[in-house]
């Protein structure tokens, strides 16, 4: 609980996809992988805003029960103000988001992260990972496509 004043002067990490966290949508302009939901199908998916050669403009999950496919894209900004940083973590599920959480916290993951951005210390970057599960937990994330924004600092 907090307000739009807040965020625009503080360090922040949000969690869950704009259904779920509408500060979300102050970061609309810089998101390149947004989490979304197509009503008319019932699919949750991840939409692509600037599909680079071999990526695709939208990544869905299937609906059916025992799918063990998700995504969860990991976006780190500056905060509305340049003030401060904001970390968001949004998945088609929770499980996913849960993942991005797990691939975080892993020195392993961000070393292999580092490596693939090319950088030594993390620029500005969005990376959408492809996450696995089985039986509700999640096993395993792999960046499929990615984004740097050295010019936002």
């Amino acid at each position: 609980h907090f307000t739009a004043d807040e965020l625009t002067r503080s360090n922040v990490i949000l969690l869950g996809g704009e259904k779920a966290v509408p500060w979300d949508h102050l970061f609309d302009d810089l998101i390149n992988f947004k989490t979304d939901y197509d009503y008319a199908h019932g699919i949750q998916l991840v939409r692509n805003r600037a599909p680079k050669s071999g990526e695709l403009p939208v990544y869905t999950v299937s609906d059916a029960p025992n799918s063990i496919t998700g995504y969860a894209a990991i976006a780190y900004l500056p905060n509305p103000s340049r003030s401060g940083h904001a970390l968001i973590l949004a998945g088609t599920d929770s499980d996913a988001t849960g993942a991005a959480a797990a691939f975080l916290g892993s020195e392993d993951q961000m070393s292999k992260l580092r490596s693939l951005l090319h950088v030594d210390n993390f620029p500005y970057f969005e990376v959408l990972l492809k996450t696995s599960r089985l039986s509700g937990t999640f096993f395993d994330a792999e960046p499929v496509a990615w984004r740097t924004y050295p010019n936002l600092h």
